[in-house]
């Protein structure tokens, strides 16, 4: 579990990468880190300080990233691949999934290609994330995978409904 400055840090990375509709209350994350779920959350460090996180869920048959992000200033310096090239290796079991945004515009182009160049391909096209909380809206998401061992998208899409977002499926 990180410390709590680097939880500040991350926190603010966090607030500041991911627009409200695509994040859960801060509070409701502490919680998850420590309670009783399969949730964790891997720092980034660079140059010996935090930089970024990687929070995400282990279940039976792939883990999941809910969140990656990394502060503005280290962007573009490999960074972010090399995190995920270490999660990847760390996880190298099982798939690893995580959700983007459809290429609507020139930050969203960018992110999907980030993704693919690291080794992840569209799971699913047709995923729909669930609101965080009352009064947010769903948000239409594609599903990404790496090291893919035939997952099936409605099987992910039932497990992260269930368990990340709560809802009966």
């Amino acid at each position: 579990m990180p410390e709590d400055t680097e939880l500040n840090i991350i926190k603010g990375i966090y607030t500041m990468s991911f627009p409200e509709e695509e994040r859960r209350e801060w509070c409701e994350l502490m919680k998850l880190l420590n309670g009783s779920e399969p949730f964790e959350i891997s720092v980034i460090r660079h140059e010996g300080r935090c930089v970024g996180f990687i929070s995400y869920w282990t279940f039976d048959k792939f883990v999941y990233i809910e969140h990656f992000a990394t502060e503005n200033s280290i962007r573009n310096l490999g960074i972010g691949s090399r995190s995920l090239s270490e999660f990847k290796e760390r996880h190298k079991s099982m798939p690893i999934v995580l959700e983007a945004e459809h290429p609507e515009d020139e930050m969203s182009k960018r992110r999907l290609g980030f993704y693919e160049r690291n080794g992840f391909k569209i799971l699913s096209r047709e995923y729909i994330q669930p609101p965080y909380s009352c009064g947010l809206p769903s948000v239409p998401l594609y599903l990404l995978v790496a090291q893919d061992s035939g997952l099936d998208a409605e099987e992910v899409a039932k497990t992260l409904h269930r368990y990340v977002y709560g809802l009966e499926v």
